[in-house]
């Protein structure tokens, strides 16, 4: 599939699995960093906003995500199969098009999947299903 290009900014990213619900960093460290969670969007959604920057002008399609409150080293990353935020380099996510959304994929193949309202956000192999489709709003830059 082609890659989507987005512009640099900031972004409040919803998932396909109910209305308003939204990927959201959640306030408290576990062992790996804070787990990401699919949530009803707050208003206003300032600690669900997600910066999204082109991970290299040499990789199209490819960007670093990070939450916009915070600390700026904090990315989006994985362990296992769970999704969390913490500490480290960049972790590049690949944003493409599918029939019911849009795909953020790892650097393994393996796609963010919202199970339920209020699940912990993992990675799973692509499947097609709403689950896994998001749609990215742009708020504005990343300041």
């Amino acid at each position: 599939m082609p890659d989507v290009n987005l512009p640099n900014g900031r972004y409040v990213i919803g998932a396909h699995i109910g209305f308003r619900i939204v990927l959201t960093p959640t306030p408290h460290a576990v062992q790996h960093g804070r787990p990401v969670i699919a949530a009803p969007e707050l208003i206003p959604p300032i600690a669900q906003e997600w910066v999204i920057e082109r991970a290299s002008e040499d990789l199209p399609g490819q960007y670093h995500i990070r939450p916009y409150v915070g600390p700026s080293d904090q990315y989006l990353t994985y362990t296992g199969e769970e999704v969390f935020v913490s500490q480290g380099s960049p972790t590049p996510w690949r944003i493409q098009p599918t029939p019911s959304g849009l795909q953020i994929t790892s650097d393994k193949g393996l796609v963010v999947r919202a199970e339920y309202i209020g699940s912990h956000v993992k990675l799973a192999q692509e499947d097609d299903t709403p689950n896994e489709a998001w749609s990215f709003h742009f708020i504005g830059p990343a300041d």
